[in-house]
């Protein structure tokens, strides 16, 4: 099979897997390559040089982005690795960075409201110096009393509902209702 070719959909789909990984370049854009791999997997990824040398950064599987998407990814990476920034530690960071961000969204559901307020919220609040900490404090344990020891994640919509009915019922117009509710917002985080 010739290493060289002008990637269509059609040529891409066609290509069958071999015994060893098979790499093809793409004529139409020469830093453009599709790893065939022997389970029938194809993928992407982006030819560049780094100090002198050869490098690839993978882009993603065929099927997971389209020829356009991967063409188009080849120059954002040929960019940066001109601009000295290392594409393959550029994915690394993104990758870590979004699974610090899950592992701390995944402790903040397992907070009570309590603690998340008091341990999470608060300390940063006043770090970012947001003036209205100490008011939006007051506000949740007064309006929210009841769902304090309530895990994050269990505070449910009906039970915010309930809330607002009770809260209604008891004469506090829709308007403070709504300024209470504030607070409990996913951008209250």
């Amino acid at each position: 099979m010739a290493n060289k070719a002008k990637f269509t959909d059609k040529f891409i789909r066609d290509l069958a897997p071999q015994s060893t990984r098979v790499r093809v370049w793409d004529t139409e854009n020469p830093y453009l390559v599709l790893d065939v791999l022997p389970t029938g997997k194809k993928v992407f990824r982006a030819y560049y040089r780094r100090a002198g040398k050869p490098a690839y950064s993978t882009i993603d599987a065929y099927g997971a982005i389209t020829l356009k998407e991967a063409r188009d990814a080849v120059l954002k990476i040929r960019s940066q690795a001109r601009e000295g920034i290392c594409p393959v530690e550029e994915r690394r960071k993104a990758k870590e960075k979004a699974e610090e961000k899950r592992k701390i969204e995944d402790n903040h559901r397992e907070l009570v409201l309590r603690t998340f307020l008091e341990e999470v919220y608060i300390p940063d609040a006043k770090r970012r110096g947001l003036k209205t900490t100490d008011k939006t404090e007051q506000m949740v344990k007064t309006h929210f009393a009841d769902f304090l020891d309530h895990r994050i994640d269990q505070i449910t919509p009906k039970m915010i509902e309930k809330w607002q009915s009770d809260t209604l019922a008891k004469g506090l117009k829709p308007t403070s209702i709504n300024r209470a509710l504030n607070p409990l917002s996913p951008d209250f985080s």
